[in-house]
């Protein structure tokens, strides 16, 4: 996210460092633009003048008086200060010749009008061709201006449009590829978290094709991803402990035989001594030992069960003796409860890769969850399937109530139960789900209400390596 704000950050930053220098090139533009018009109204002031100079032409042909005279003269010192607006128009450049013979016809003109102010008889035919020059120089003046003007006020007007419209669609590319990458972003958060809430904790790898764009999220994700892992191995361990506690009653009646069988042999070992001959003796010691190994092994799968690992410990395991020893730690549950165990494990050796202790729990989850959905008895069935070189299916079914459809839809999810208060282990499906994810493996149900149920737990093969002595 952090890589995102700063885009966005530098996108705002564009926007307005845009803005900001369009408004100051408009700005520019109106202040050269009023600057133009003052120069065109100072032109045309120009041209004025030089139509009332001309007005007084046809006076030279009859008496003209001196005051008549001063006033053309003074035309002409109006004629001359205006040409520095000329001089200064931005389309000079256009008539720059013509404004030297201009200046050279308006000097003559003036001398002409001297010449009449002192009684003498001035060329009127030089002094109209003087006129006329002057004329149509200033027309065209003012035209080559007036032409200016009217190409700059339609930039001011156009350019700005173009230059906004440039800037807006600038801007909307931006937003749509910030939007494509804020929604790439919510789609690899949306699809990590959901990863992780199913109990999927393998680290991010940075590198990967598309990820290295926001490394700050996978940072926190990997950074997440860790703490979670560290706190379900102790929400597996006080799972475990719970699962020992539905257990309680079949472990107690497992222990109980045998302390019972050593009670017996002690008490009659006592009371027979003196009668019993000595082979007899040694093969009842022998029953109390064997007895007392059983109680042991029973002991020492539950404390094998309970006991954390810290992180798993991934070997090779055959899928058939997993199994085995997971049912031994439920063998009387399942009879206290009536339920009848058929298993059907094929005579070829299945090998995985897995920690014995977290498959343990899996199936122990699903066989409690099984016989806890079998109330009055059932069938419990036990099915391991090769479906290719690749992968084994272990096949957990039950002749129970089954599940109607939205609550099936709902079994992964976490904290979701269906059981009583006090019933099962506690362990949860979602939890299962992540043990199986962290083999590599997946696990599918199959249930409708009134039929039982199936889970189907996928995990893939390890294909055992022999070699042939010499």
């Amino acid at each position: 996210m952090e890589g995102l704000r700063k885009k966005l950050i530098t996108v705002a930053v564009l926007a307005i460092v845009s803005l900001l220098i369009q408004l100051a090139a408009y700005i520019y533009s109106i202040n050269l633009f009023q600057a133009d018009l003052k120069t065109l109204q100072d032109i045309h002031t120009f041209v004025e003048n030089v139509l009332e100079l001309r007005r007084y032409e046809k006076n030279f042909a009859y008496d003209i008086g001196e005051k008549d005279i001063d006033e053309v003269l003074e035309f002409v010192t109006y004629i001359q200060t205006g040409m520095e607006s000329v001089e200064n128009s931005p389309v000079a450049g256009l008539y720059h010749e013509d404004l030297l013979l201009f200046k050279s016809n308006l000097k003559a003109y003036r001398q002409l009008a001297i010449q009449a102010k002192d009684q003498k008889n001035p060329d009127l035919k030089s002094l109209r061709s003087y006129g006329h020059k002057m004329l149509l120089f200033s027309k065209e003046v003012l035209n080559s201006n007036q032409t200016y003007i009217t190409d700059s006020l339609r930039k001011i007007m156009i350019v700005p449009a173009i230059a906004m419209f440039l800037f807006g669609g600038s801007l909307i590319i931006a937003l749509v590829l910030l939007t494509i990458a804020t929604l790439k972003q919510i789609k690899f958060v949306t699809q990590t978290t959901r990863r992780i809430a199913q109990g999927d904790f393998r680290s991010i790898n940075p590198y990967d094709e598309g990820y290295s764009t926001y490394p700050r999220i996978i940072k926190a994700f990997n950074l997440m991803i860790k703490e979670l892992d560290s706190r379900q191995e102790q929400i597996l361990q006080s799972k475990k402990l719970a699962a020992i506690g539905t257990l309680t009653s079949g472990i107690a009646h497992e222990v109980n035989n045998p302390l019972n069988n050593i009670s017996l042999t002690a008490e009659t070992l006592l009371e027979e001594k003196e009668s019993l001959t000595k082979d007899e003796e040694e093969e009842m010691l022998l029953d109390i030992i064997n007895e007392v190994t059983r109680a042991s092994n029973v002991v020492n799968n539950l404390l094998d069960f309970s006991r954390s690992h810290g992180q798993m410990v991934f070997e090779s395991l055959d899928v058939a003796t997993v199994l085995k020893t997971t049912l031994k730690l439920i063998r009387n549950q399942i009879m206290l409860s009536g339920v009848k165990l058929e298993t059907h494990f094929p005579e070829e050796s299945f090998l995985i890769k897995g920690d014995l202790n977290g498959l343990k729990q899996v199936f122990i989850n699903l066989f409690l969850n099984a016989i806890h959905a079998m109330q009055g008895g059932g069938l419990l069935s036990l099915t391991i399937l090769a479906n290719d070189e690749k992968t084994v299916t272990v096949q957990v079914s039950d002749t129970g109530q089954g599940m109607p459809p939205e609550v099936l839809e709902k079994i992964f999810d976490p904290f979701f139960t269906t059981k009583s208060i006090g019933q099962g282990t506690g362990l949860g499906l979602s939890v299962v789900y992540g043990i199986v994810n962290k083999h590599n493996g997946y696990i599918e149900v199959n249930s409708r209400a009134g039929e039982g149920t199936t889970f189907a737990v996928t995990l893939p093969r390890v294909l055992e390596i022999t070699q042939d002595a010499d």
